[in-house]
């Protein structure tokens, strides 16, 4: 394996998970050892985020899995890229629709609204939030684009909303749409995430 700048994300017991680049995964692969340092032989790529290799496929049974966590409404924390280049993250309230788009709701004239329309691409985590209870939770990345549809910003209205809209006409309130990419599905039973791919 060629040298490569690893950083610790996560550990748990005597695995470490961490992320770096290599000449076997590519820029964003996670590797996983069992000493501060990358294994030559022992276990190794777990997930390329470039696409080129992963344990798992696409499956009906995993996208069941992703749509029970969306059976109600999710608070999410969105991340998205400032115009510095810079993260930003906050919460939103995601709703999964058809094909397996995410939708929420926002003001237009609020900073991940700015952000999205300069650099769309996104990343939101959400699931359990109170680990580690039996529960799963995701990590999606993908791309997000604005939207004014109306048909689209009164489905998804609600008089909630009403504090911050005058109603499902006004043109401050717009609908956000994120297109998944990649999915990952973590349980509390199994360190590998399962993986959803766009078709």
């Amino acid at each position: 394996m060629n040298e490569t700048k690893w950083s610790l994300l996560w550990s748990h017991a005597d695995k470490h998970i961490r992320f770096g680049a290599s000449a076997a995964g590519g820029v964003g692969s996670v590797v996983r050892t069992r000493t501060g340092v990358p294994h030559k032989h022992g276990e190794h790529l777990v997930v390329c985020y470039d696409g080129r290799m992963s344990e798992n496929k696409n499956s009906g049974e995993l996208e069941k899995k992703i749509r029970a966590i969306f059976a109600t409404p999710q608070v999410a924390a969105l991340a998205t890229v400032t115009d510095e280049g810079k993260p930003w993250v906050r919460y939103v309230t995601v709703r999964l629709s058809e094909g397996m788009m995410l939708l929420f709701v926002t003001d237009a004239g609020s900073r991940k609204v700015a952000h999205i329309r300069g650099r769309p691409d996104v990343h939101l985590v959400c699931g359990s939030l109170q680990p580690p209870e039996d529960s799963a939770y995701l990590q999606i990345a993908g791309r997000a684009e604005v939207s004014g549809d109306p048909e689209e910003k009164r489905a998804l209205w609600n008089e909630e909303l009403r504090r911050y809209f005058k109603g499902p006409d006004d043109p401050n309130y717009v609908v956000v749409r994120v297109r998944p990419s990649l999915i990952e599905y973590y349980d509390p039973h199994n360190l590998t995430p399962q993986i959803w791919t766009a078709k």
